[in-house]
C-alpha cells in the first residue's frame, strides 16, 4: 500500500494555512501545520515531514533560519524546502538559494505552479520511511537554533582566519608555517607536516612540533611525505626542509607509528598540497576537533587553489619580463661596446666633457646588464635551472677571501670587518661561486647600510640545534630593518623606503640570495643582532659534507 506523503506548511497566517492544507489533502497528501518557525521545528521532530513548505516572514524564527536549521541538521538535511513568500525582490530569491532552499515561489491565487513544484521535488527526494513512533530530540527548538549559530560562528571565525591566508600567497614559507600554528589553537597534536608543491619536482616541507625533532625522528617521517610526491617526478624532486618548533613541551613523539590523519589538497585534480598530523593514535578526538580541522582544511584547500593562481599570473609575469630582458640586453651590449670604442678614442679624439659623458654612459650601461643578469638569474633559481654543483669546500678561507675582496669599499667608509669561524669547522657541501655570490651580496648590503666607522662580523659555526649544518651570521650596526617591512626583505624588486639608502640597487639581490640557499638545501632569515641593539643579522645554514 502506498503511503501519502506528509508535507508541513508553516505560516502565520490562518487563512493562508487553512487554503493550503485543503489544496493540499484534495491531492491525497498528508498535511501538517505550524504557526512559526518555532513550532515547525518541534513538528519536524515529531511528524518527520517528506516536504516543507514555508513561509518567510514569521515571528520567532523566519524562513530563511528555519530553513538553515534544518538544512545543517544531518537528520533533516535531505527534506525538500520550498520557501513560498510574497517578497519579490531579487536578493530575496538570494538569501532563499543559500539558505538551503529547494525551491521559490511568490504567493499567488494560482497554486498550481506550488503543486507541481511538490509533485517535482517529491519525485527527486522519494519518501522515506518514518518511526512508528515518534523520536523525541531531547533538545528544543531555541536549543538546536543556538547550537545551529554557534556551529556557523565557529566555522565563520576558522574560516576567516584560513582564508586571511591568501595574503601570503607571494610567501609559501611563511604561509605554510601560519597554518600550522592556527591547527594547534583547533587541533590536539604532537606534530604536523605539510608538504607543498612550489614547482616542477620542487617540493617544501614545513614541519611543526611541540618540540625540537631528532635527527632519527625526522628520517622515519621523511618517507611518509615523499610518498606523496607523483612516482615520476619522486626521484630527482627537491624537498626543502624547514622546521618550527613551539617548544611547549620536552619531548615528543613523532613518527609513522604516530600518524593520526593525512589530508590531502586538490586543485584542478592535481594534489597541490599534503597536511599529515601526528599525535597518540589511541586518544580519541572530540566531534567539535574533527569539525574544526575538516573546516580548516575545507578553506586552506580554496587557499591553495588562490596560490595556485597566483603563481600562474606570476609566471606570465616572469615569462614576459624574461623574454623583455633578453630583447633588451643585446642593443644595450651595442651601446656599451661602442662606447668603449669611443672611449678609447679609435674613432677620433674626444675631448674632457665627452669623456665623462661616455663614462656616465658606460656606468649606466653596467647597471642595467647587471640588473638584467639578476633578472634572468632569479627566473633560472626559481625554475630550478641555475647549474649548481656543490661539493666539499672549506668555509674558512671562502669567507676571509669575500671580505679580503670588499677591502677598498670598507676603507672608503673607515669599516671594521672581522672574520670569525669556529674552530675545526667541518667542510660544507656547497657551490663556492654561488655561496660567494651570497656572501658577497650580505656584506655588499652590510658596507652600503653601516654608518661611517661602523662594525661588520661575519661568523660561522656548527648548528646548535642541527648538528648536521652549519649556520652562517653576518650582522652590522647599521639602521636596522622595521619589524613591519622585514616580510618584504626577500621578495623581488623590493627596496625599503625609511632611508634614501635603500633605494639603491635593484631590489633582487636578497631574493637571489634565498634561492641559491633554498638550492642548498639551507634557510635564511632575519634577526636582531645579539651583541648590540641596532643593526640587522642576516643568517643562513649550509649542510655539511658527507664525512
Amino acid at each position: 500500500m502506498t503511503v501519502a506523503a506528509t508535507l508541513l506548511i508553516v505560516d502565520d497566517s490562518p487563512t493562508t494555512l487553512m487554503v493550503l492544507q485543503d489544496t493540499f489533502e484534495a491531492k491525497g497528501y498528508h498535511v501538517v501545520t505550524a504557526r512559526d518557525g518555532i513550532a515547525a521545528v518541534n513538528e519536524v521532530t515529531h511528524h518527520h515531514p517528506d516536504l516543507v513548505i514555508s513561509d518567510i516572514l514569521m515571528p520567532e524564527l523566519n524562513g530563511y533560519h528555519l530553513c538553515r536549521l534544518l538544512k545543517n541538521d544531518p537528520g533533516t538535511a535531505t527534506i525538500p524546502i520550498i520557501l513560498l513568500t510574497n517578497l519579490t525582490e531579487r536578493h530575496n530569491h538570494f538569501w532563499g538559494k543559500h539558505a538551503g532552499a529547494n525551491g521559490y515561489i511568490e504567493k499567488s491565487p494560482d497554486l498550481a505552479p506550488l503543486v507541481a513544484m511538490v509533485a517535482k521535488l517529491l519525485a527527486e527526494h522519494p519518501p522515506q520511511p518514518r518511526p512508528a513512533q515518534p523520536t523525541p530530540s531531547g533538545v528544543d527548538a531555541r536549543g538546536r537554533l543556538t547550537a545551529l549559530l554557534d556551529r556557523l560562528l565557529y566555522e565563520s571565525a576558522i574560516s576567516n582566519d584560513v582564508l586571511r591566508l591568501t595574503r601570503l600567497a607571494h610567501n609559501i614559507d611563511e604561509l605554510a608555517r601560519e597554518f600550522l600554528t592556527f591547527l594547534t589553537e583547533v587541533v590536539r597534536f604532537n606534530c604536523a607536516g605539510l608538504l607543498v608543491r612550489e614547482g616542477q619536482g620542487r617540493y617544501l616541507l614545513s614541519l611543526l612540533s611541540s618540540a625540537p625533532l631528532s635527527s632519527e625522528q625526522e628520517a622515519s617521517l621523511r618517507p611518509l611525505f615523499i610518498a606523496r610526491i607523483p612516482s615520476e617526478e619522486r626521484a630527482s624532486a627537491t624537498l626543502r626542509l624547514v622546521r618550527h618548533e613551539l617548544c611547549t613541551t620536552e619531548k615528543v613523539e613523532c613518527d609513522s607509528s604516530t600518524l593520526i590523519e593525512t589530508l590531502p589538497f586538490y586543485d584542478n585534480n592535481e594534489e597541490i598540497a599534503t597536511l599529515i598530523l601526528f599525535g597518540n593514535p589511541k586518544k580519541s578526538r572530540s566531534e567539535g576537533m574533527r569539525h574544526a580541522l575538516e573546516t580548516a582544511a575545507q578553506r586552506f584547500e580554496v587557499v591553495m587553489g588562490y596560490v595556485a593562481r597566483y603563481r600562474e599570473v606570476d609566471e606570465v609575469k616572469k615569462d614576459f619580463v624574461s623574454m623583455l630582458v633578453h630583447d633588451l640586453r643585446v642593443p644595450l651590449t651595442s651601446i656599451r661596446g661602442f662606447s668603449d670604442v669611443l672611449g678609447a678614442e679609435m674613432m677620433g679624439p674626444i675631448n674632457a666633457d665627452q669623456s665623462d659623458a661616455l663614462d656616465k654612459v658606460i656606468g649606466s650601461c653596467d647597471q642595467m646588464l647587471k640588473l638584467i643578469e639578476n633578472i634572468l638569474d632569479i627566473s633560472r633559481l626559481e625554475a630550478g635551472k641555475m647549474p649548481c654543483h656543490p661539493e666539499p669546500l672549506q668555509f674558512a678561507p671562502l669567507c676571509q677571501e669575500v671580505v679580503t675582496s670588499a677591502a677598498a669599499l670598507l676603507q672608503q667608509k673607515e669599516l671594521t670587518a672581522s672574520v670569525e669561524i669556529e674552530d675545526n669547522l667541518p667542510a660544507v657541501l656547497a657551490d663556492e661561486a654561488q655561496i660567494c655570490r651570497v656572501l658577497n651580496n650580505l656584506l655588499g648590503n652590510a658596507i652600503k647600510f653601516t654608518p661611517q666607522g661602523g662594525k661588520i662580523r661575519l661568523r660561522a659555526r656548527l648548528d646548535a640545534e642541527k648538528p648536521e649544518m652549519i649556520t652562517v651570521r653576518l650582522c652590522d650596526n647599521g639602521p636596522g630593518i622595521p619589524d613591519e617591512l622585514r616580510h618584504r626583505l626577500f621578495g623581488h624588486y623590493q627596496q625599503l623606503t625609511t632611508s634614501p639608502l635603500f633605494r639603491k640597487g635593484t631590489g633582487l639581490g636578497l631574493a637571489i640570495c634565498r634561492e641559491i640557499v633554498h638550492l642548498h638545501g639551507g634557510e635564511i632569515w632575519l634577526e636582531n643582532p645579539e651583541d648590540e641593539n641596532v643593526g640587522s643579522c642576516f643568517s643562513f645554514t649550509l649542510p655539511l659534507a658527507s664525512p
